[in-house]
């Protein structure tokens, strides 16, 4: 492992640290009640009590900015959860059963993921109507498809090695094989596509709370505090500033990791970064 991917790593794990530390702890961190209104503070430019300053309501941004990272961690993580586990089982049985099951299985993936994932995100949120398990449920739904596609065709690849032969030689039936030989040969490809793919879902997840198609209004967002700060970019540019670095941070931290990741568990990827 070179120098620049280790340095990308550590880089990387040391920022996701950072906005963790900030997430689990956020009702110490955040120093205002995000929710609180006070149009006496409309717009306060960033100062020692208002370290982001203020928005149209003369909310605390940097106790928003430090609730939505809870929400923006908390979805993006478990979406990627959610769709790697669907994905998995399902290209899995595709994959190991093959035939009309692997067909039906791959069609229906197919319709999926003909679909960009944000637009289909965002048609599935406008027929559910905006919430926070509706926008999981859209976001998990959008995604999953891209996981099902790329274990089978690891599982397809990795059926016609030396080692799997060896064991059906000894045995090993399907199940065994796919426990014990299959899917530890999938960690590698698998845990590298979810941790890039979690930059992705954040920054879906954002674009969909920037139209209002996501959480409710009383939960801190990224997404809502972009659109909020809008419409006053000339007024008070730091309300659309700080959650856009925020997303910017998230976003290059997970990119980072999954780049240093790749080079590390695939070194025929070398210097690829």
């Amino acid at each position: 492992m070179t120098t620049k991917v280790k340095f990308f790593l550590f880089f990387s794990i040391l920022l996701l640290l950072l906005l963790s530390i900030v997430a689990i702890f956020a009702p110490w961190i955040a120093s205002h009640d995000p929710n609180a209104i006070n149009l006496n503070l409309q717009y306060v430019s960033p100062n020692s009590l208002h370290w982001f300053g203020t928005d149209n309501n003369g909310s605390d941004i940097f106790s928003k900015v430090v609730w939505g990272a809870r929400l923006s961690l908390g979805i993006s993580i478990s979406v990627v959860v959610i769709s790697a586990t669907v994905g998995l089982l399902l290209g899995s049985i595709a994959g190991v059963i093959g035939g009309k099951t692997d067909y039906i299985i791959m069609r229906t993936t197919d319709i999926v993921y003909a679909f960009p994932n944000f637009l289909f995100a965002l048609s599935l949120i406008a027929f559910l109507g905006p919430s926070f398990k509706n926008l999981l449920f859209a976001l998990c739904f959008s995604s999953w498809a891209s996981y099902a596609r790329l274990v089978r065709l690891e599982i397809l690849s990795i059926k016609e090695k030396d080692f799997i032969n060896n064991a059906k030689a000894l045995g090993a039936n399907s199940i065994r094989i796919l426990f014990f030989h299959i899917w530890p040969s999938l960690i590698n490809p698998v845990l590298v596509y979810m941790t890039c793919s979690i930059a992705g879902v954040s920054i879906a997840e954002a674009g969909l709370n920037f139209l209002g198609l996501g959480v409710s209004l009383d939960t801190p967002s990224w997404g809502s505090l972009l659109n909020q700060g809008r419409s006053s970019l000339s007024l008070a540019p730091h309300i659309s500033l700080f959650p856009g670095l925020a997303i910017l941070i998230l976003v290059l931290a997970f990119n980072l990791l999954g780049e240093g990741l790749r080079e590390y568990l695939d070194p025929k990827q070398k210097h690829s970064i």
